[in-house]
């Protein structure tokens, strides 16, 4: 999972879709008013109407790019920094008492957790390759 994670966050969206988008997104809000000319009978509520909906669709636009893009906007190296200073905390902590921070009968030690956990990613990563 690790490896696929860091292949989406390298692999990088073409920029031709997001231009794309955006010319035709132009074009279209620019040939807006001529759409509604008749319908609205040349009344000056074109203009708002017209900034409205290409704000909103503008608006659109920008999230799906910021969707396509989620690693530039996610603090994932937060994120990781607390998971990371929590697990040696509480390896730490059962380091310093012993089996007391186990927390229930089923409960696996930091220690195993930890050695487990790096031996099944690792599995897995082998495996995908």
């Amino acid at each position: 999972a690790l490896v696929m994670c860091d292949r989406l966050k390298k692999m990088p969206v073409p920029l031709i879709y997001t231009r794309h988008t955006g010319r035709f997104l132009g074009l279209w809000v620019l040939l807006l008013p001529l759409a509604l000319a008749r319908d609205m009978c040349g009344s000056l509520m074109m203009v708002p109407v017209c900034s409205v909906v290409g704000m909103l669709f503008f608006g659109i636009e920008e999230l799906g790019v910021q969707i396509e893009e989620p690693f530039s906007i996610l603090p994932l190296e937060d994120y990781v920094a607390a998971i990371e200073s929590a697990a040696s905390q509480m390896l730490a902590n059962e380091l310093d008492c012993g089996q007391c921070a186990l927390i229930g009968a089923d409960a696996v030690p930091m220690s195993q957790f930890m050695t487990v956990f790096q031996d099944s990613v690792y599995d897995r990563d082998s495996s995908a390759a």
